[in-house]
């Protein structure tokens, strides 16, 4: 290796390695978030909409409410650390939904313990397939046994066995604090007293509605930043050539 190539490869593994700390110093986008409504707010379900509700302390527009993050909730970002008791908004959906919807659920900078001006975006991609394509509804009175309302519906209907029914939305898409983006996964789940997987599926096809309340869990996936795995394989790749310098045989 010519003199030159050799200093190169010394301020490139420097470079790499030096650069490194900085790139990790962002704080980690990680986390889970509980959710649910406020007090006296919930969820109005139809076929073809989501209208969530806000309750006490909460606002509700036209097109969103107020949710509360609930207990167990700890996202770490670089906007501050979100915990329980801090009120979002979360945006109505309507079918057919075109994805991403962004600022699906959102945590401002005023709410406590968020900087000013920050913000914590959860962006929907879309719905995960219910584990059953079954629309029998009407077989579904075990405990566990699950349905439909209809085929492509992305609402899981559980019987507990006791003449309730649990309702399960399985939700992923991204989360953003404005400097980090990373994946999310989850579900927004609610139980409807007193009506079957049956019922709930007829109050559904007759284009009724269901109100109730609701509660929701979304983990956060956290990813390497690409930006850290260039730096570091700058550096080793320089490494390497410096040790074939020493290796090399002489002349």
């Amino acid at each position: 290796m010519k003199r030159s190539q050799f200093s190169a490869a010394i301020v490139i593994a420097a470079a790499g390695l030096l650069l490194l700390p900085g790139l990790a110093s962002a704080t980690p986008l990680n986390g889970v978030l509980q959710e649910s409504n406020c007090l006296g707010g919930g969820v109005t379900v139809t076929l073809t909409s989501i209208t969530w509700l806000g309750g006490t302390g909460c606002t509700t527009t036209s097109t969103t409410a107020g949710i509360d993050s609930a207990a167990g909730t700890d996202i770490t970002s670089n906007v501050g650390t979100l915990l329980a008791g801090v009120v979002g908004t979360i945006t109505d959906l309507t079918a057919p939904t075109t994805f991403p919807v962004t600022d699906f659920i959102t945590f401002s900078g005023t709410a406590d313990g968020l900087t000013s001006g920050g913000a914590i975006d959860f962006n929907l991609a879309g719905f995960s397939t219910p584990s059953t394509a079954s629309t029998n509804c009407a077989a579904a009175v075990s405990n566990g046994q699950s349905c439909i309302a209809v085929a492509g519906s992305p609402f899981l209907l559980t019987s507990d066995g006791s003449g309730d029914t649990n309702v399960t939305l399985e939700l992923f898409g991204t989360v953003t604090d404005g400097t980090l983006t990373t994946a999310f996964t989850g579900s927004l789940e609610t139980t409807v007293p007193d009506e079957t997987p049956a019922q709930v599926q007829s109050i559904e096809q007759a284009d009724g509605s269901i109100t109730t309340g609701q509660t929701g869990s979304l983990r956060l996936v956290t990813t390497p930043e690409p930006a850290s795995f260039i730096m570091l394989g700058s550096g080793m790749i320089a490494l390497s050539l410096i040790r074939k310098k020493f290796k090399a045989p002489r002349a």
